[in-house]
């Protein structure tokens, strides 16, 4: 969801006067592509087709992407996150394009990544509309406060609040994640 947010405040800087120098460029373009990072790798999540090795990754997103049900949203996803990559290796070099184009790509991918998601959980997610729920101040801080936890990502399994990126990448190392959410598997 934070990448999310980030996506929800490049869009917003966009919208307006636009990035007026090199820090609120290099702001929108590095938000862009941590958005378009989550996407594919939200998606091989709820497949249960991620890897740390980010190689295995970009050969396995492709046939998860299909998920979508639409291809030209599949290999628009597959672009994107193919483009972030190139981007994460090389974060200093000048990047060039239209960046409210791809802006609203992403919003539309973001949206329909969510919803495959879920749908792997939750029937009729297409009623949801996740993109800007993370927007208000006051919505991360009740999240926060929710689990008097400080940092958001946070992973609930069954309602139960497991923790936040640091611990869950402890458990995820131990093999302790892997056991815990082996009975979801799709």
């Amino acid at each position: 969801m934070n990448r999310g947010s980030g996506l929800l405040q490049a869009s917003q800087l966009l919208a307006g006067a636009g990035p007026t120098g090199p820090e609120e460029r290099d702001f929108v373009w590095r938000n862009l592509h941590k958005c378009a990072l989550g996407c594919g790798d939200a998606l091989l999540i709820a497949a249960g087709q991620y890897d740390f090795d980010l190689s295995i990754r970009r050969r396995r997103l492709p046939a998860v992407a299909e998920r979508l049900g639409d291809s030209t949203a599949s290999r628009s996803l597959c672009e994107c996150y193919e483009a972030a990559v190139a981007f994460k290796a090389h974060p200093s070099r000048d990047v060039a394009g239209d960046a409210s184009g791809l802006a609203a790509c992403l919003r539309t991918l973001w949206r329909q990544v969510l919803t495959a998601c879920l749908a792997c959980r939750v029937p009729k997610a297409e009623s949801l509309d996740l993109l800007g729920q993370l927007a208000s101040d006051e919505m991360r801080q009740g999240i926060k406060d929710f689990s008097n936890w400080p940092t958001i990502p946070q992973l609930y399994i069954n309602g139960e609040f497991i923790g936040g990126s640091d611990i869950l990448y402890e458990m995820y190392q131990s093999g302790e994640l892997q056991g815990m959410l082996e009975p979801y598997k799709a």
